[in-house]
């Protein structure tokens, strides 16, 4: 018996403005690009060279592609097993990290604020102790015996509470 999910980040209001900066940023060069070479005008009060403009363009398609590669790898791995709790944000993650049975004081599918009490989503440390999330604002809390506490965000509450269930069934049997 085990509980398998797979997150990745996809919200749109992250994703658009950074898209929409960097395509007034290529325009804004592109443009600037053109004036120079086919109508021998220099681009602003301190012109780049030729080379230079080519230069900038390149670099910021390359972070624009970089930036987008790196939403679309960063993926959330969470299995719960008879092992324990095991969790991996890749890339940030080489190996995934488990979480034994035995470390685990209490756990708890929460909702809470992840900005207020993270500052956002992603690999974040806050007030309340270390979370692991890509989008909304349920998560696994576990309190742990040394007193640390993790969260871990879940997009599929139901099929986590019915797991647990299950579980907690399980051991009374």
């Amino acid at each position: 018996m085990f509980f398998n999910e797979e997150q990745r980040f996809r919200q749109k209001l992250i994703l658009l403005p950074i898209a929409f900066s960097g395509l007034v940023i290529l325009v804004v060069l592109c443009a600037g690009l053109y004036s120079q070479m086919v109508l021998n005008k220099p681009f602003g009060n301190n012109p780049m060279s030729n080379k230079g403009l080519i230069l900038a363009i390149s670099i910021i398609l390359l972070i624009y592609v970089a930036i987008f590669w790196l939403f679309n790898f960063t993926c959330l791995f969470t299995r719960i097993d008879r092992e324990g709790i095991t969790i991996r944000f890749r890339p940030f993650h080489r190996k995934p990290i488990l979480v034994r049975w035995e470390e685990i004081e209490s756990y708890e599918i929460v909702k809470y604020n992840p900005i207020g009490d993270y500052g956002g989503w992603g690999l974040q440390s806050g007030r309340k102790g270390k979370a692991y999330n890509v989008s909304g604002n349920i998560g696994l809390q576990l309190i742990l015996k040394n007193q640390k506490k993790i969260l871990i965000g879940t997009q599929n509450k139901e099929k986590m509470q019915n797991f647990f269930s299950s579980l907690e069934k399980r051991n009374q049997d």
